[in-house]
């Protein structure tokens, strides 16, 4: 079985993606140094 990979594009408008995406409004209004430690937190083997 070949796997590949496929390019996707979801064209939206900003009204869609402010009711669609919760998660992303939350993490854009914290500030950049919490969001990196958090991403620093989930990477294995440090």
């Amino acid at each position: 079985m070949e796997f590949r990979l496929q390019r996707v594009v979801r064209v939206t408008s900003f009204e869609e993606e402010r009711r669609d995406r919760p998660a992303l409004r939350y993490w854009l209004s914290r500030p950049p140094a919490e969001r990196i430690a958090d991403i620093d937190a989930l990477e294995p083997g440090e």
